[in-house]
């Protein structure tokens, strides 16, 4: 079975996508930041003891 998407395409994808959020929001902590509102719930989070980190969370209705 053929894959539906080229490695080439998803990589430069990612690279695109990733450069679109680091101009928008600069880090994870900006993003948080900007996420932590009423109608968000929202977890700052630390991967490979701080080397990497993230967020995750819902919008909450």
């Amino acid at each position: 079975m053929k894959e539906i998407y080229e490695p080439k395409f998803v990589e430069k994808l990612f690279d695109k996508m990733l450069g679109i959020y680091t101009e928008a929001f600069g880090n994870s902590k900006n993003a948080f930041q900007i996420f932590k509102r009423d109608n968000f719930e929202v977890e700052y989070i630390n991967y490979f003891y701080g080397c990497a980190t993230g967020i995750k969370g819902r919008k909450i209705k």
